[in-house]
C-alpha cells in the first residue's frame, strides 16, 4: 500500500474519536490508484477501525475516477469487502476526465462526487444542461450525488434545484484546521438535531 496513504488513514483514525461521529458525522479519505487496487488494504483499514475502536460508519472512502481503470476485478472487491465492513465508498472528482458512465454501472459506489469543473461549466445552457442531465445519475446508479466545489448561494440554489441536495465547497466552509474543524462539525450536528427536534 501506498506509504503515505498508510500514514493519513492512520493520522486521520487517531483525529477521528474529537468529531461529533456519534451524531452522524462521516470522515472522508481520499486514496490513491495504488492503494484501492492492492489486496491487504481492507484488511488495513479494518484492523486500523477495530484499533481506534471506530463504527465503520463513520468513515468514507473516496477513490479518483482514475482508479477505476486499474485491476478492475481487484478494485472491485475491495469496493465491496469495504462495504461488507460498513464503510462507504464514493468516487470523487466524476466528470474530470477519466471515466466512463459504463463504469458506474461496474462498481457499486455508495456517492458520486460531481467535479467542479462541471458547474463552472453550467454558467452556460449547454452546460446546465449536462449538470442537470449528471444529476439524474443516482436514478440508475442508487448512489447519492454531492455536488463539489459550490461556492456561491447562486450555485447552491442551481444544483439544488437539479434535485442534488448535498454539496460541498468554500459557501460553505474553507479547509479548517483540526480544532476549528471540530468545532464546526459540533455545531452543524447540533443545530441540525434541534431542527429535527422541533420538527
Amino acid at each position: 500500500m501506498n506509504q503515505l496513504d498508510h500514514m493519513v488513514i492512520d493520522l486521520v483514525m487517531a483525529d477521528m474519536n474529537k468529531m461529533p461521529i456519534a451524531s452522524g458525522c462521516k470522515i472522508g479519505i481520499n486514496v490513491c490508484v495504488e492503494t484501492i487496487s492492492r489486496q491487504g488494504f481492507v484488511e488495513y483499514v479494518a484492523e486500523r477501525l477495530d484499533h481506534y475502536v471506530l463504527p465503520a460508519s463513520a468513515l468514507e472512502i473516496e477513490v479518483t475516477e482514475e482508479a477505476i481503470l486499474e485491476d478492475h476485478n481487484q478494485v472491485r472487491r475491495n469496493i465491496d469487502a469495504l462495504q461488507a465492513l460498513g464503510v462507504k465508498v464514493a468516487i470523487d472528482d466524476f466528470g474530470s476526465g477519466y471515466a466512463s458512465f459504463a463504469h458506474l454501472l461496474k462498481f457499486n459506489f455508495d456517492k458520486v462526487k460531481l467535479d467542479r469543473s462541471l458547474l463552472i461549466d453550467a454558467k452556460e445552457e449547454r452546460g446546465q444542461n449536462l449538470y442537470q442531465l449528471l444529476a439524474k445519475i443516482s436514478d440508475v446508479t442508487g448512489c447519492a450525488l454531492v455536488a463539489e466545489g459550490v461556492e456561491t448561494e447562486q450555485e447552491t440554489a442551481f444544483v439544488k434545484s437539479c434535485g442534488i441536495d448535498i454539496c460541498q465547497g468554500y459557501f460553505f466552509s474553507k479547509p479548517l484546521p483540526l480544532e476549528d474543524a471540530v468545532d464546526w462539525a459540533k455545531e452543524r450536528a447540533e443545530r441540525l438535531e434541534s431542527t429535527e427536534t422541533a420538527a
